[in-house]
């Protein structure tokens, strides 16, 4: 769903309950950012919709994790592995990304895909009151908000 011409919302499958997901934000800039992938597999929604826009999946530069939860790191992996792109995240999430709790790289259910891809190291910390320019006019700030993650205080 295109949100402004630079950005698009993608809701991504939230389990197998229906009417229940997650959004994946795309922002075209210069390059492409994306903020949270969804769950594993969800990397294939992302694909569609950048190919729609006429430009590439391997123009990903950058990937905003806005929390370590498997909901908005899932598909990380596969598509840092596809275009070596930068992984942005505050420092209180990194350890969660880059040591991927083991029961999240399993199939929760014969036929299921595990809800992480794998772990994805932290490129770019980001800090309350950051700024990340994207080209085309287009700038991203930090707002630092504590309090979805149970392990951050």
């Amino acid at each position: 769903m295109e949100i402004t011409k630079h950005i698009h919302a993608i809701r991504t499958p939230l389990g197998p309950m229906p009417n229940q997901f997650v959004y994946v934000y795309i922002v075209y800039g210069n390059e492409i950012t994306v903020v949270d992938t969804g769950f594993n597999g969800s990397e294939k929604l992302i694909y569609e919709d950048i190919r729609s826009t006429g430009r590439d999946p391997s123009e990903i530069d950058l990937i905003i994790l806005t929390h370590a939860h498997p909901d908005h790191i899932g598909s990380s992996k596969v598509i840092r592995d596809l275009t070596s792109c930068t992984v942005a995240a505050h420092s209180l999430d990194a350890p969660a990304i880059v040591n991927v709790d083991p029961m999240l790289l399993k199939s929760p259910a014969p036929g299921v895909p595990p809800m992480v891809s794998g772990p994805v190291p932290i490129g770019k910390f980001l800090n309350d009151g950051d700024s990340i320019s994207l080209g085309r006019g287009l700038t991203l700030e930090v707002l630092h908000t504590p309090g979805h993650c149970q392990d951050r205080v």
